[in-house]
């Protein structure tokens, strides 16, 4: 396996072509910018995050992987990223009929989170208890 550079312009170019993509599929929802882009914290070997929200959780969104940008499919990843996907990332792509179905999956993924946050903490808990 190679290793890839990071490159701005590149990362750029990879992600406007990506977009255009994307907004070619009738089977995406949204498309959010995640990870060490949106927080500025990108290092040689970064790529350029992006989750995909398709309608179908199955539906493989990996095809549009490219050098630098990484596509995720939000079903498949656990509540505490899927929340901070939502709730801190970057929306790049959402047409407007899905904007109630991105505002109750909102809802739904603050529901899942809580839970799965009380879950570890209670693990934790027990493990501390328990040695």
């Amino acid at each position: 396996m190679y290793k890839i550079v990071f490159s701005e312009a590149k990362a750029k170019a990879e992600l406007k072509d990506f977009l255009k993509e994307i907004k070619k599929d009738k089977n995406i929802v949204a498309a959010y910018l995640f990870g060490s882009y949106i927080t500025g914290r990108t290092k040689e070997e970064s790529d350029v995050d992006i989750c995909i929200i398709p309608i179908d959780e199955k539906y493989d969104v990996y095809k549009y992987n490219q050098d630098l940008v990484q596509a995720s499919n939000f079903w498949k990843l656990p509540p505490n990223i899927q929340y901070h996907i939502l709730f801190e990332g970057k929306l790049l792509y959402l047409p407007k009929k899905y904007d109630y179905k991105i505002h109750k999956l909102k809802f739904k993924t603050i529901g899942e989170y809580d839970f799965y946050k009380r879950l570890i903490l209670n693990k934790r808990y027990e493990w501390i208890i328990n040695g």
